[in-house]
C-alpha cells in the first residue's frame, strides 16, 4: 500500500454492541465487526483516496492519447522523405539544392522511423475506473491476513456478502479494498496493493 493510502484512509471506531456481551450472535454487521474489534476504514476517506488514485493515474492521460497519432506522424515523415527524394532526383546533377532535398528527405525518413519505433516500444494508458466486483467473481490475489478476516467475519455472520473495488487501468488492478455488506450495512475491512501481491 502506498504512503498516500495511509495519509489518506482513516478507521472508524465501532461501538461494542450489547449483544455480543451476552453470548447471542450478533444480527448487525457493525455488532460483528465490533465485536472482533476491526476498525473498518471510514467511507469518506476511502471515497477521497478513490478520487486522489483515479486523478494519479489519469494524470497524464492526455500525452498518451496524444500517442496514439505517432504511427500517423511517422508515416507522413516517411511519405515527406520519400517526395523529397524523388523532387532530388528530378533536379540536375550539380544543383545545391539538390543535396538540401536528399538531406532533409533523408532526415524525415529517419524521423518517420524512429517514431515508429517508439510508437511500438509505449504503452498507452486506458482511463483508470473503479469497479465493483463480488468477491467470488473476483480473480485477483487476496493476501491472506485479508481472507482470515473475511472467514472471522463469515464465521460469525455467515449471510454477509463482500466485494472488491479495484481501480482497473490497461486491464492492471491498482490498489483493491474488501467491502463486507450485510442488509443496508457496508464497511470497508481491508485495502492491499495488487503489485505486491501478484
Amino acid at each position: 500500500m502506498s504512503r498516500t493510502a495511509y495519509t489518506l484512509l482513516e478507521r472508524m471506531p465501532l461501538p461494542r454492541d450489547a449483544e455480543t456481551a451476552d453470548c447471542t450472535p450478533p444480527t448487525t454487521l457493525s455488532a460483528v465487526l465490533g465485536g472482533l474489534a476491526m476498525q473498518p476504514f471510514s467511507a469518506a476517506s476511502v471515497e477521497r483516496y478513490k478520487q486522489e488514485k483515479a486523478k494519479e493515474a489519469n494524470s497524464w492521460l492526455w500525452l498518451h492519447r496524444a500517442m496514439l497519432g505517432l504511427p500517423s506522424l511517422s508515416a507522413a515523415c516517411i511519405i515527406l522523405g520519400l517526395a523529397l527524394f524523388l523532387v532530388c532526383g528530378s533536379l540536375a546533377q550539380q544543383d545545391d539544392a539538390q543535396l538540401v532535398y536528399l538531406l532533409t528527405g533523408l532526415a524525415a525518413i529517419v524521423v518517420g522511423a524512429l517514431t515508429l519505433i517508439m510508437s511500438g516500444l509505449i504503452t498507452v494508458k486506458d482511463r483508470a475506473v473503479w469497479e465493483i466486483v463480488p468477491k467470488p467473481d473476483y480473480r485477483g490475489r487476496i493476501p491472506a491476513a485479508v481472507i482470515l478476516t473475511l472467514c472471522e467475519i463469515e464465521a460469525n455472520l455467515p449471510e454477509v456478502e463482500s466485494a472488491v473495488q479495484r481501480l482497473v487501468q490497461n486491464r492492471t488492478n491498482l490498489d483493491p479494498f474488501l467491502e463486507a455488506r450485510y442488509g443496508d450495512e457496508s464497511y470497508f475491512i481491508a485495502v492491499w496493493d495488487e503489485t505486491y501481491t501478484a
